[in-house]
């Protein structure tokens, strides 16, 4: 069985997972962004995948858009800070 197989079988709809996940199926960095260029994962961000055409699920959804409001929060709160 392709690698891309293997993986694509065991990754439930809306999951997102990382290099880490993906390394138990013998998939590497480069095996990975083949595979998207290829068509198969969509890159969310560096190193996290999700499966083509596929949008996660709501509570990572949810969890990216706090975190990412956290962080403008304190990079701009920082950048006020030091004048």
């Amino acid at each position: 069985m392709l690698k891309v197989n293997q993986v694509l079988l065991n990754w439930n709809s809306g999951d997102v997972h990382g290099l880490e996940w993906l390394a138990e199926y013998g998939v590497d960095r480069k095996l990975a962004y083949k595979y998207c260029k290829s068509g198969c994962l969509d890159k969310i961000v560096s190193e996290v995948f999700i499966k083509a055409n596929e949008e996660p699920h709501l509570k990572l959804k949810e969890y990216f858009s706090t975190y990412l409001k956290n962080l403008t929060f304190h990079i701009l709160r920082n950048l006020i800070w030091r004048g």
